[in-house]
C-alpha cells in the first residue's frame, strides 16, 4: 500500500476511544480528516484540535446515525470535503439483560444496533462509494467485534447481532463496488478487547480474558486433501535445511529479519513507526479501568523489521507474503523474476497442487492483482528467494512436505 498523504477521510464515532486514536494515526500519516461524532462534542473538539496540530485539513460534522434521514446529509458532507476514505467505528454497547427486559425492550435495542452497525455503513458506503467508483480509488474499513463469531458477551444480543453483519456487509460493499472500481477495496475489521467499555463489570471482563486465552490453544486446520506421504518424507530434510532456521523454534527477537536481508516489499515495516508505538505503550499504561492490570514493562515497539511466523497451517494462507503478492507455495519456491505478475484473486476454489486457491478465474468483474516491481504502490513480490536453487523435483517435494504442517 503506498502512501495517504494527501488523501482525505470520514470517521465516524471518531470523538473518542479507538474512533479518536484512528483519526490520529490517520493524521499522522497526512491524511484529511473530517470527524464525525454524535454526542461527544466536547471530545471531537479535542480530536480536531489534535489534527490540526499535526497540519493536516480537519473538520467536524454531529450527526445521529440512527436516523436514517442524517445520513444523506453526511454523505454530501463527506463528499463536499473530498472524502475518498471511509471509516465506520461508531457503535453503542448498552447492556440489556435478556429476560429482565421485555420483547419491546429487545426490539428498540435491536432496531437502534442495527440501525448504527449496518444500516448506516451500509448507505454510507453505497452513496460514498459512487463516488470511489467515479475516482477509481477508495477505501472502506468496517469496525466490526470477535464477540460476534465467538457470542461471548452476555446480556449484549442486540450489539452481538447486528455486529454479526458487519462482515458480510463488507464482502456485499466489496464486491458491488471493486466489481466496477478495481481501486475501491472494502475490508472489516474485528478487534477483540480493547478498551474496556463503560459500564462493562469486571465478571465480563474475566469472561473475555478467558476467550482470550482459550484461543491461544487452537490448533490450525489439518489439511484436507489428498497428501503424496512419500514426496512429503523427501521434502522434510529439504524444510529443515531451507526454511526452519527462518521459520522454526522459539517465537523471539531472532526471527526478526531486516527488509535488506529478505528483499520484500518495504511498506509494511515502515508503516507501524516507534511514535505509534509509544501512543499504545503510554494508553496501555494510563488505563484505569475495574480488572484491568497495566503491563509492567513496555510491551509495544517498532523494529521495522519482519517476523519469520511459523508455518503451522501455511498451506491455508494464500497468497504469500505480507502484502499477498504470490500466488501460491509453488510460487514462493521460484525466483521473483520468474513469479507469476498477473493473477484472479477472490475464488474459494482450492488448487491442491501448487497450494493456494485457483488464480485464473474471480468472482469479481475486475478481480486481478498486478504485481508492481517498483514497489512504489506496496505490490512488489520480490525477495524471500529461499529454496529457489532446489531442483524442480525437490521443490515439489517441499510443497508437499508443507501440507503436512
Amino acid at each position: 500500500m503506498g502512501s495517504l498523504r494527501g488523501k482525505a477521510a470520514l470517521v465516524t464515532g471518531a470523538g473518542k476511544r479507538i474512533g479518536r486514536e484512528i483519526v490520529l494515526a490517520l493524521a499522522d500519516a497526512g491524511v484529511d480528516c473530517l470527524v464525525h461524532y454524535n454526542r461527544s462534542g466536547a471530545e471531537g473538539a479535542a480530536v480536531i484540535d489534535a489534527c490540526r496540530a499535526r497540519g493536516v485539513r480537519t473538520e467536524s460534522v454531529a450527526a445521529d446515525l440512527a436516523d436514517s434521514a442524517a445520513l444523506p446529509r453526511l454523505a454530501d458532507a463527506a463528499h463536499a470535503f473530498g472524502a475518498s476514505i471511509f471509516v465506520h467505528n461508531a457503535s453503542t454497547f448498552t447492556r440489556l439483560p435478556f429476560f429482565e427486559n421485555d420483547a419491546k425492550a429487545h426490539a428498540e435495542m435491536l432496531a437502534r444496533d442495527l440501525a448504527i452497525h449496518v444500516t448506516a455503513p451500509y448507505l454510507l458506503g453505497r452513496m460514498l462509494g459512487e463516488h470511489m467508483v467515479e475516482g477509481q480509488w477508495g477505501r472502506i474499513v468496517l469496525i466490526g467485534d470477535w464477540s460476534s463469531t465467538a457470542a461471548v458477551y452476555r446480556n449484549y444480543a442486540p450489539y452481538v447481532v447486528s455486529k454479526a453483519a458487519v462482515p458480510t456487509l463488507a464482502k456485499v460493499l466489496a464486491l458491488e463496488l471493486g466489481s466496477r472500481a478495481p481501486g475501491v477495496t472494502v475490508n472489516a475489521v474485528l478487534p477483540g478487547p480493547i478498551l474496556p467499555p463503560e459500564g462493562h463489570d469486571a465478571e465480563d471482563f474475566e469472561m473475555v480474558k478467558r476467550q482470550t486465552d482459550l484461543t491461544e490453544k487452537i490448533r490450525p486446520p489439518l489439511y484436507p486433501f489428498a497428501i503424496d506421504r512419500a514426496a512429503a518424507q523427501r521434502g522434510a530434510p529439504l524444510f529443515a535445511s531451507n526454511c526452519n532456521s527462518c521459520h522454526g523454534g522459539p517465537e523471539s527477537d531472532k526471527r526478526l529479519y531486516s527488509v535488506a536481508e529478505i528483499g520484500t516489499d518495504p511498506h509494511r515495516a515502515g508503516m507501524f513507526t516507534q511514535k505509534l508505538a509509544d501512543g499504545f505503550n503510554t494508553f496501555l499504561a494510563e488505563l484505569e479501568a475495574e480488572g484491568y492490570r497495566p503491563p509492567k514493562e513496555v510491551g509495544v515497539r517498532s523494529t521495522g523489521k519482519y517476523f519469520a511466523a511459523t508455518l503451522s497451517g501455511v498451506w491455508a494462507r494464500s497468497p504469500y507474503l505480507h502484502n499477498g503478492s504470490v500466488p501460491n507455495l509453488w510460487e514462493l519456491l521460484k525466483p521473483a523474476k520468474d513469479r507469476t505478475k498477473n493473477f484472479m484473486v477472490g475464488s474459494r476454489v482450492f488448487d491442491p497442487k501448487n497450494v493456494g486457491y485457483d488464480t485464473e478465474h474471480s468472482p469479481f468483474k475486475n478481480g486481478s492483482f498486478v504485481v508492481d516491481p517498483a514497489n512504489a504502490n506496496g505490490n512488489g513480490d520480490g525477495g524471500h528467494e529461499y529454496g529457489t536453487d532446489l531442483s524442480e523435483e525437490e521443490r515439489w517435494a517441499l510443497v508437499e512436505y508443507l501440507k503436512t504442517l
